[in-house]
């Protein structure tokens, strides 16, 4: 079935406030919840300023399971940004610009898609929670920058920033029953408290969890893990594909080994660099975590610790292979032990690309400074 497109522009203080066209489109959030149907696609008109979220009357929180006639595999609802005219890739932006916690929201929104969207919080004193509790749903071209950030369904192209003086923050990616895979995507510790002490959480009971081509990094520096797999023992495996990591304690970590071959994590054609630990298990190798293909450089611990079994054919590199890591370009350099060695390898193992894919959408990416300013900086993550 087609989707049916509605409007909504929240500087339009004119029309029939009933969605049907641009000139009619919803002027509130609470108007779009209040026509929210199965099968529709909500344009959200980018605002003249950022919507504010500054009180919790500003608030986005949407109870997905409470409206009329909830989304379904065949009949999904699609919420989705743009500039001046529909499908332009523009972003709806939202600021959360003020102290204390406050919330951009969507609960029980399977079969739930967003993209397009541009939600920040701005002070370094803000406890932000953002959550898109979307299994059997995607993220497609969103940027993400809060304490707290939980995504249920897939996503892609997407920016996760984490940054806050919250003791719970991380970005927590999957649902517990449904498989979710993530492709071209920036996980990045901007800076302030992990209370959780990982960048990005995932757990794996009875589902699976990929990643291709995607970015790990830790501007700030704290002992911290980067991509932490957990309850492995009922799931069905995970893999990570393509992905870059720097400036972690442990960049990956095990939490409970796989103990059957349909659980197996499979750690392919990717780079690790300043990291004191590559991959970490914490329980007795069972041969079911494998690492092939993989690069790695100033990395105290973690490639050289497991079985000719688990580990095929990773390369240590004697320089760095990223252009300029701590300022969040991790394109391959040609420096020779570096990045010209992944260059010469054809960047990687995986027949479908190397690592020199061109991603346009990283070029134009913010994220908070990493000094005293809230200013935000332009990232280059892949060149």
């Amino acid at each position: 079935m087609a989707l049916v497109d509605r409007y909504a522009n929240f500087d339009l203080a004119t029309g029939a406030n009933d969605g049907t066209t641009e000139a009619n489109a919803w002027q509130s959030w609470s108007d779009v919840y209040s026509g929210l149907t199965a099968g529709i696609r909500v344009n959200i008109k980018k605002q003249s300023t950022p919507y504010q979220i500054n009180s919790a009357a500003n608030e986005v929180i949407f109870d997905m399971d409470g409206i009329t006639s909830p989304p379904t595999a065949i009949n999904p609802i699609v919420f989705s940004g743009y500039e001046s005219v529909t499908g332009d890739g523009g972003m709806w932006k939202a600021e959360i610009d003020t102290g204390g916690i406050l919330n951009f929201r969507f609960n029980d929104a399977s079969h739930c898609s967003f993209e397009n969207l541009h939600v920040k919080s701005l002070p370094s004193t803000n406890l932000a929670t953002i959550s898109f509790l979307n299994p059997n749903g995607q993220l497609h071209n969103c940027s993400l920058i809060g304490s707290s950030i939980n995504v249920s369904g897939s996503s892609i192209r997407c920016y996760f920033g984490i940054s806050s003086i919250g003791t719970a923050s991380r970005v927590a990616v999957g649902g517990v029953s449904v498989r979710s895979d993530n492709v071209d995507c920036v996980y990045e510790f901007i800076k302030g408290n992990l209370g959780s002490n990982e960048l990005v959480f995932t757990d794996n009971f009875s589902s699976g969890r990929s990643f291709t081509n995607c970015i790990f990094i830790a501007r700030d520096i704290k002992a911290i893990i980067g991509l932490n797999f957990t309850r492995m023992n009922a799931g069905e495996g995970g893999e990570v594909n393509q992905c870059r990591f720097y400036g972690f304690d442990e960049a990956i970590n095990v939490l409970e080994e796989p103990d059957a071959a349909t659980e197996i994590i499979n750690i392919k054609n990717s780079v690790f660099e300043n990291c004191l630990v590559g991959v970490n298990r914490t329980n007795t190798e069972l041969g079911f975590v494998k690492i092939q293909n993989c690069y790695y450089y100033n990395i105290t611990s973690g490639f050289t610790n497991y079985s000719a079994f688990a580990q095929i054919n990773n390369t240590p590199l004697t320089a760095s292979s990223f252009t300029d890591p701590s300022n969040g370009n991790l394109l391959l350099n040609t420096t020779a032990g570096g990045g010209q060695v992944i260059r010469d390898a054809g960047g990687s193992i995986d027949p479908f690309g190397t690592f020199e894919t061109a991603s346009e959408f990283f070029g134009t990416m913010f994220a908070e400074s990493s000094g005293s300013s809230q200013l935000p900086v332009t990232k280059t993550f892949f060149g």
